[in-house]
């Protein structure tokens, strides 16, 4: 049993872990609505899901690496735990390391992880199309998606046929659409008026066919498919 972070193993650092909690769902947020007159209340299910930790028990020989180990795990980072070596989490912060005296040799360390609530597929390649194409995209959740879109003027971007595409204005030379920070940029400069409509996501387990309107000349794409 092992954890990465930041790139770096835990092996390397001189821990060696004994214990750990398997991954788990996050919570997922509901509303509670009562209506008078109602005999029960109406349940909703919001998309807003909370942080979830993972801990960690390990055992350390090697003393004068103690403090190297508090700095390494400090700040938010790229947590990747063995049993899913090809899955990774992004880290909030690392915000409990705490110290158990085993013996004058020995330290049992307790490590938690303050983690976003879904897991991120390491294989995250770019994908590039010029014409209207599907592509597979895996996890178990709807990806949010990054799109390079190059081409010349207007041009409306449509996912799975939508009926409500993504509409962009005056494009000149080439515009990202990042899906998961909900913003459209080019360079350094956010282009909060280049787009309206909704940021086209992609399914998760299947077929995704991306079309588009307009003098688009080719799209790259970096899927992000993700795990709940």
């Amino acid at each position: 049993m092992s954890f990465t972070y930041n790139g770096i193993t835990s092996e390397n650092m001189g821990l060696k872990v004994t214990n750990k909690q398997p991954p788990q769902r996050a919570e997922i947020s509901k509303s509670i609505i009562t209506i008078p007159g109602r005999t029960e209340p109406i349940f909703q299910i919001n998309p807003e899901m909370s942080s979830v930790d993972l801990p960690y028990t390990c055992e350390i020989n090697n003393l004068e690496n103690l403090r190297n180990i508090f700095s390494w795990l400090s700040g938010k980072g790229i947590l990747i735990d063995s049993d899913e070596p090809e899955k990774y989490y992004n880290c909030i912060t690392c915000k409990l390391i705490g110290t158990k005296r085993i013996s004058d040799e020995l330290r049992e360390i307790s490590v938690t992880f303050e983690c976003s609530p879904l897991a991120y597929a390491v294989s995250n390649d770019l994908i590039t199309i010029s014409i209207p194409t599907e592509i597979y995209v895996g996890g178990t959740y709807f990806a949010q998606p990054i799109y390079k879109i190059y081409g010349i003027g207007d041009a409306t971007l449509k996912v799975n046929q939508t009926e409500t595409p993504l509409y962009i204005s005056e494009l000149s030379d080439y515009i990202t659409i990042d899906c998961g920070k909900m913003i459209a940029y080019k360079d350094l400069n956010v282009l909060t008026s280049a787009t309206s409509g909704p940021f086209p996501f992609l399914q998760a387990k299947t077929d995704n066919y991306i079309d588009w309107d307009g003098d688009i000349t080719k799209i790259e794409i970096i899927k992000n498919e993700r795990y709940l």
